[in-house]
Parts: C-alpha cells; sequence; structure tokens
C-alpha cells in the first residue's frame, strides 16, 4: 500500500458544492491567540532503543520513530543528535573495530553505516524488519529482521555484495552478542529462550529458556552473559553451559537492550520511559541517566466521568490528572497485551484503544478495557489501519479505518456484529460525534472536516482547505477543535458555518515518520475540557500542552 497516494471518495461530485461553500465561510475572526503553557515536559527521544560504546567512551542510542542517532553523555544525561533524521533511523546501534558506527534501520529495511572519516553509505536494503546487529570477532557483520521479518544476514562492510541469508524462521532473533566462544548468542523474542547461533550454518542451539520475553543480551568483558527480560523487568545472568538464570535487578517492564562500557558498567534502554539507566548487576541499583514522562504520545481524549485525561503513547497507555499534572500508567507494553497504542475513546463501561499497525509487533486492531478497572475485555480485528475512535452509547463503537477509507459501527460485546456506515473517505483520521449523533471526521488526504450521517452515510464538508488534518474534540458548547498538522495549528471550527478561529499557531506538532507508516504517523491529540481550555500533544517533543482563552 502507497500511504502518499490517498484514496479516490465515491462521493466526491456530490459534495463538491459543499465544499467551495465551506471555503469560502471558513475565514478566521482574528480573535487574540490562547495562552500556551506545557504541562508535562518532554524529553529527547521517541523511544530509545538501541545502544553502544564507541572506543573513546561515549555512548549512542538509535531512536526508531524519531529516525536519529542520538550521543548521551552517561554522566549528565545531555543529548546531542550525532545523526540527523530521516537517515539516523536505528532500531540497533554498534561500533566495528575500525570505528564504523552500523546501525538498523527497522521500516526503512536497510543496514546503515558511517565511516570514522564521517562518510555514510546503505549496506544492505530491501529487508523491512531490520532490527538487531553485531559485529563478530574478525570484524565481519551480521544483522536480524524480526517483527516484519524473521531472518539472520551477514552484511557486506562495502556495500556492494547482497545481504547472505544465513538462516530463517528462528523465532525472533532479537538483541544478539558474539560470545568468547566466537558463536552468536541472541534472545529468541517470541519463544522465551536464549540460544547460540553457528553463523556459519545457521544450526540453533537453545542455552536457556524461561523467560517472559527476552529482549537482548550481552557479555561483559569477563565473558558473563547478560540477558534484559522485557516482559518481567528483569536483568538476568546467564550460565551458558548449564542454562542456570540468576536476576541480578529488577527493572520496569519495555526495557529494550543492554550494553556494557569499557569498565563492565551496564546500561541498559526503556523504550516506554524514554529512559538511559545505568545498572549495578552487583547489587542491582539503578541510576537513571535521561528519562521522560512520556514516550510518543499519540491521540488525547478527556474521561470526564473520572475526570482524568487518557493518552495513548505507543509503548505505555497514560492517565493524565488535569489538575496537578500528574502522569499516571494505565498499562504496559509486554508488560501486558498491549498494541503500542495511538488511538483512544472512553466510554461509559469501555475505553478502546487502537495502535500502530506493525506486522506481529502490533496487529492492526482495536483493544477494549473496562474503563473502570482496566482488565482486558476483546480485541476487535477486521480493519487496514484503525484509526479515530468514538463511543455509541454504551455498547457500539465508531471506527475511523484510515487504510480502507471507511467508518464502521462495531458491537463491543459482539465484536462480529459490525456495519460500514460511511466510506469513500479520503484517509479519515479524528473522529467525533455531536449531541445530535452525526459523526465529525477529519479528512487528511482531502484536507477536510466533514459531517457524516452514521443513517445514511451522506457527507457534507465542513470546512477545507486543511493542510493534514488530525486529532479533533468538541468544546461543551459545540464548537469542534482540531490540530491542523500541516500548517502547526489549532482551529475552533463552527460546525453549522465553517468560520473557524486559530487558537494558536507555530505549534510543536508535525513529526516526520517513515513512509512505511501511514502519513498520520503519531497522531496530535487534542481534547476540551470546558470551553476555555485545550490540551495538545506535541509529538515532535513527546511533551503536553494546554491552551487557555485569554482574558475576555
Amino acid at each position: 500500500m502507497e500511504w502518499r497516494s490517498g484514496r479516490a471518495r465515491a462521493t466526491a461530485l456530490a459534495l463538491l458544492g459543499v465544499a467551495s461553500a465551506a471555503a469560502l465561510a471558513a475565514c478566521g475572526s482574528g480573535a487574540p491567540e490562547w495562552a500556551l503553557d506545557e504541562v508535562v515536559a518532554g524529553s529527547p527521544f521517541h523511544g530509545v532503543h538501541g545502544l553502544d560504546f564507541d572506543a573513546e567512551g561515549r555512548l549512542f542510542v538509535g531512536d526508531v520513530f524519531g529516525q536519529a542517532v542520538y550521543e548521551v553523555d552517561d554522566q549528565t544525561g545531555a543529548v546531542r543528535t550525532a545523526v540527523p533524521a530521516p537517515l539516523g533511523e536505528s532500531d540497533d546501534v554498534e561500533f566495528g573495530p575500525d570505528g564504523t558506527l552500523a546501525w538498523t534501520a527497522f521500516f526503512g529495511g536497510e543496514v546503515r553505516a558511517r565511516r570514522p572519516d564521517g562518510t555514510t553509505l546503505t549496506l544492505a536494503s530491501g529487508h523491512p524488519g531490520f532490527n538487531s546487529l553485531a559485529f563478530a570477532p574478525d570484524g565481519r557483520l551480521f544483522a536480524t529482521t524480526v517483527f516484519l521479518g524473521d531472518a539472520l544476514y551477514e552484511i557486506d562492510l562495502e556495500g556492494v555484495a547482497p545481504a547472505r541469508l544465513v538462516a530463517r524462521g528462528f523465532g525472533g532473533l532479537n538483541g544478539f552478542d558474539f560470545g568468547p566462544d566466537g558463536h552468536l548468542y541472541g534472545s529468541l523474542f517470541t519463544k522465551g529462550q536464549v540460544a547460540r547461533v553457528d553463523v556459519a550454518s545457521g544450526e540453533v542451539t537453545v542455552v536457556a529458556e524461561g523467560f517472559g520475553v527476552p529482549a537482548a543480551v550481552n557479555f561483559n568483558s569477563r565473558g558473563e552473559l547478560f540477558v534484559v527480560d522485557t516482559a518481567r523487568g528483569e536483568v538476568v545472568r546467564v550460565d551458558p553451559a548449564t542454562g542456570a538464570k540468576t536476576v541480578v535487578a529488577d527493572i520496569d517492564a519495555m526495557v529494550d537492550n543492554l550494553t556494557f562500557d569499557a569498565r563492565d558498567r551496564l546500561f541498559i534502554t526503556n523504550a516506554a520511559d524514554n529512559a538511559v539507566i545505568e545498572v549495578d548487576v552487583e547489587t542491582g541499583e539503578q541510576r537513571v541517566v535521561v528519562s521522560g514522562a512520556l514516550s510518543v504520545p499519540g491521540d488525547l481524549v478527556w474521561d470526564a466521568a473520572r475526570g482524568r485525561l487518557l493518552l495513548p503513547d505507543v509503548f505505555a497507555f497514560r492517565a493524565i490528572d488535569p489538575a496537578g499534572h500528574t502522569v499516571s500508567e494505565i498499562a504496559r507494553a509486554f508488560e501486558r497485551e498491549l498494541h503500542l497504542p495511538c488511538f483512544v475513546a472512553v466510554g461509559e463501561r469501555w475505553i478502546a484503544v487502537a495502535g500502530v499497525a506493525i506486522g506481529e509487533l502490533s496487529p492492526a486492531g482495536v483493544q477494549i478495557f473496562d474503563a473502570t478497572t482496566h482488565a482486558d475485555h476483546a480485541t476487535i480485528g477486521g480493519f487496514v489501519v484503525p484509526h479515530g475512535l468514538v463511543f455509541d452509547g454504551a455498547d457500539h463503537l465508531f471506527v475511523a479505518d484510515f487504510g480502507a477509507g471507511q467508518i464502521v459501527r462495531v458491537d463491543v460485546t459482539h465484536p462480529g456484529r459490525r456495519t460500514v456506515v460511511a466510506e469513500g473517505l479520503r484517509g479519515p483520521v479524528g473522529l467525533a460525534r455531536n449531541p445530535a449523533g452525526a459523526l465529525l471526521v477529519t479528512e487528511y488526504h482531502a484536507g477536510t472536516l466533514v459531517r457524516v450521517d452514521p443513517g445514511s452515510g451522506a457527507t457534507n464538508v465542513i470546512l477545507d482547505g486543511l493542510d493534514r488534518p488530525e486529532g479533533l474534540d468538541l468544546f461543551p458548547d459545540g464548537r469542534v477543535v482540531l490540530a491542523e498538522v500541516g500548517r502547526r495549528r489549532v482551529l475552533s471550527v463552527d460546525q453549522l458555518t465553517g468560520r473557524y478561529d486559530v487558537l494558536r499557531d507555530d505549534l510543536p506538532i508535525g513529526l516526520d515518520l517513515p513512509d512505511a507508516l501511514p502519513p498520520t504517523g503519531i497522531p496530535t491529540g487534542v481534547a476540551a475540557i470546558d470551553d476555555d481550555t485545550v490540551y495538545v500533544v506535541s509529538d515532535l517533543e513527546t511533551a503536553l500542552y494546554r491552551l487557555r482563552r485569554p482574558a475576555r
């Protein structure tokens, strides 16, 4: 599927007259801009993954969604960009014997490298899901595909020969390292095992098992093997000869990778916390080098019944108290089943969450949780790329399927019961329901805000000429608030006339993401908690802001 191409709208001819009228009516009033406050501070990363030290003792970390490689001062936590976006998209990073920095572009399907003289080149391409990599003792480079593939390759360091397939079907050969015996040792992500791999023959031998979700392994200078278990939140020492395991540190779930420096200090990354953490493997003590309250924030909804904002954060699902602006956690990926959440809706009984669709890692479904207990209820599949969500009464949910150009109504208690209520939409993203029962939808590709009658499927354009509209909500007085990402602003729109006011522009929104993802990437969420207050997510800064009406 080519995300940039969009879809034809079946009802386009019928809407041309309405669209033109809406465009003429939609002029701003020149109202003063709303005040902007930061309520949850941001962080440098958008999920942090692989990490390694260079020969000079400098720490580098990889970032997939932020598409950059960063250098981190392991004492102060200061961060600078080493390889900028989009070239730096990196799930794992590794230094070779000659000082070459290599990294895997997960969505780009490439292994990229930077020579010590600063020259950058692509070593391998055409393999979506390139995830982990390591240099063998003899200087050869190996990389695996995970989630979008399941294979181990040897990579030509000159970037001339195609990647040599070593073997397939490991069960998710994720973070790996070469041991003192010259063999590759890695985590089998989906099998809960750690295995030894002969890179000449591809032969696999399980050396330890019984993990929750082992994410990565690494050896220290003494030849000791350590594993991070992302589901259980543990650092585990493993004896490869016997398979004996010793938990040396309890850590938070969603730890992604690990590395040792020249002094055998262990450092790990945690994608849910945008954190780099030093762990003492003798005492289990931890020192946070850098972290953030949010990871990769997306949509936003006001849960009025419970007095909280709900924010899907890709690697976690969070709640925010608007009074004290404290952040709490509802669920964390891998600690429980959570499909990298991006979109959210809340109803009388249920919370619905839709995630980023990334192969086996995050299926294209909608997860339903109990709104009070947060217990799992159901996962509803059958969508191409689900985006905006809004409840219709207690047990029915409208889903904007971005990939199918449809709005679908599903019965939460009987997920097989579903009805397509509108189709031919051009990239439906944000979704809201007004008191009269009509649906309000932002169309990303068409650049419109439209009203949909869920009974007949009839569509009317309220406002066109928008540049990449995404999240939307309703003020209590009925006006629409929406994020126009292309112009980096938030608008207030009269849904009857299409007239709008710019509440604030020049906002830190509109993170560019790899083309393999839908162009909406991580959506910019907005939520109105009253007629004078709007919260808006910053995907650029991984932060949350509040807009407040100026004094009247």
